[in-house]
């Protein structure tokens, strides 16, 4: 039976040895920006594992934040614009997902609230200020001193964040004053044997000079 795997994340990291690294644009250093027309490009991968890596999705997603509701403080609203090319290990042509995500940025937490018009509280991403060993609801602070390679730029001083999601551990990579870098999952298996990895990566983004 072939499977549509939840898609979190994916990127393709390519390495560039000799790249220098990327500085954060304007003065803003948190680990989650919010300021009106900033915008991330993020490629995604997943590999199907039990299937002797092969490629299964493949596409990109375009996040940009469209800023504060007026009608609730402190949410803001990003649209994300996803794109597919490889779908379930078949090349199709190129569909494309628009959805406005909610975010509820307090003082010392992002929360994720999910798609406009639904006003759940979901759970919290980012519990502020980031320490490690840190922890809350499935959430972990590993690390504030990773250096990421990938796409966009070299990353250093960077949180890792680790997640308990269907049994498998993901890793969640915030750097201060750009924001999510890289989301993976090395392992994600389910109960008819299948199993896959999913990466996100960074390709570009307002917030690098």
């Amino acid at each position: 039976m072939r499977r549509l795997i939840p898609l979190l994340v994916l990127p393709v990291l390519l390495a560039m040895a000799c790249k220098p690294a990327a500085e954060p644009a304007g003065a803003d250093r948190s680990f989650f920006p919010v300021a009106e027309g900033d915008w991330w490009l993020y490629s995604r991968e997943t590999i199907c594992l039990s299937s002797d890596s092969m490629p299964w999705e493949e596409g990109e997603d375009m996040v940009r934040v469209l800023g504060e509701d007026p009608e609730q403080e402190g949410v803001y609203l990003f649209e994300q614009t996803s794109t597919r090319w490889l779908v379930m290990g078949e090349r199709e042509e190129t569909s494309t997902l628009v959805d406005t995500l909610m975010y509820l940025v307090a003082g010392d937490s992002v929360v994720f609230l999910g798609e406009t018009g639904g006003g759940q509280q979901g759970e919290v991403f980012l519990h502020l200020p980031l320490e490690e060993g840190q922890a809350w609801g499935s959430w972990a602070v590993a690390s504030l001193e990773r250096e990421l390679d990938v796409p966009a730029g070299r990353f250093g001083s960077c949180a890792e964040l680790q997640r308990e999601y269907e049994g498998s551990m993901s890793h969640w990579y915030y750097c201060m004053g750009i924001g999510l870098v890289e989301m993976a999952i090395p392992e994600l298996s389910f109960g008819d044997g299948s199993s896959y990895s999913i990466r996100k990566t960074l390709v570009g983004s307002s917030r690098i000079r």
